[in-house]
């Protein structure tokens, strides 16, 4: 069940997309349409997760009182599939009014940014004795107020040489050199704490599905979908470069945030090892217990010509509130 809380003047309205009569509050059916919320990185091979949002409609019956609608208004995201009291947060989020017709009120979704800045030529060197990801990170948490947990980082920590040119956001450099390291990275959804894991072999808990769990519940719309992003043949930073089995591939440059070659390399093939893993696209009922990122999901599949046997790392996480499922992406090992 969608519960969405909308703070309307001051006033807490509880809506969903259908009428929900038998919880602790009464959950008014005011939204006609919510668009899916995707939750993850942007690249294969790592980075800084983020929001995606679309939009949402209501019905004008929900400012019936306070019309015309604010221009803008908070929101909390919530789903149970019990009670309302172990309802998970999703999303908070600020509304802004994008269209108001007789048939409904359209307001776009905007999470609150991070705003602070890492100065220009800020240096992460042996020198600054800031010279490791673990260290890099926490160095920049400490700007941003939030604690660090590095539990399923790499270790030893990846050495870092390396300065900045120009100013940019504190969250933009962490997206960026966390990729650069095949490392993701998310904060809480309390905005406490700062979570940094290594995608080469990091699992963040673990579970198996049945194949009923996935594939034999009605409200699933598409079965299991698995996939290969274009190879990488050659991964570039600078001078130095690594490369892969497939010398027909393509060619990624990224940022090298070293200045030794053996350190530079070694963080390219990485990168190629993870970008060139199998890939797969499972959507689950939307019924709790949404997988954490980086937990490890395993699943049978015996729908194919022949019996499949997967896992993946959770990388993204896509919730789609009208179809109430959510679309876990990530990469894995596909085999018998």
């Amino acid at each position: 069940m969608l519960l969405c809380e909308v703070t309307i003047n001051a006033v807490l309205n509880r809506v969903s997309n259908e009428y929900i009569g038998s919880l602790t509050h009464p959950w008014h059916r005011r939204i006609l349409q919510f668009g899916p919320i995707t939750y993850g990185i942007y690249r294969s091979y790592g980075g800084f997760m983020k929001f995606d949002t679309g939009s949402i409609s209501f019905t004008p019956e929900l400012f019936e009182n306070d019309w015309p609608p604010p221009l803008s208004c908070p929101l909390t995201v919530k789903y149970t599939s019990t009670t309302e009291e172990a309802a998970e947060t999703i999303l908070t989020a600020n509304l802004h009014i994008e269209e108001i017709t007789r048939e409904q009120v359209v307001y776009g979704l905007y999470r609150t940014a991070y705003a602070d800045v890492l100065p220009d030529a800020t240096a992460f060197t042996a020198a600054s004795q800031i010279d490791t990801l673990a260290l890099v990170f926490g160095a920049c948490c400490t700007i941003l107020g939030i604690d660090l947990d590095i539990t399923l980082a790499r270790n030893p920590s990846p050495a870092v040489e390396y300065t900045t040119s120009g100013e940019q956001l504190i969250v933009d450099f962490l997206d960026g050199i966390a990729a650069g390291y095949t490392h993701m990275a998310y904060i809480d959804i309390a905005g406490t704490t700062l979570y940094l894991i290594d995608m080469l072999d990091k699992d963040n808990g673990s579970r198996t599905l049945t194949e009923y769990e996935y594939l034999g519940v009605e409200n699933v719309s598409n079965p299991v979908r698995y996939y290969w992003d274009p190879p990488i043949g050659i991964a570039k930073a600078g001078d130095f470069s690594a490369v892969s089995s497939y010398t027909y591939g393509t060619e990624e440059s990224v940022t090298a945030y070293h200045d030794t070659q053996a350190n530079i390399e070694t963080a390219l093939a990485d990168i190629i090892t993870v970008a060139n893993r199998a890939r797969a696209e499972l959507p689950i009922p939307f019924a709790g217990d949404v997988p954490d990122p980086a937990e490890k999901i395993t699943f049978p599949d015996t729908s194919n010509v022949a019996d499949l046997s997967t896992y993946i790392r959770t990388r993204t996480l896509t919730y789609d509130f009208d179809n109430e499922e959510v679309i876990i992406d990530g990469d894995g090992v596909i085999s018998k």
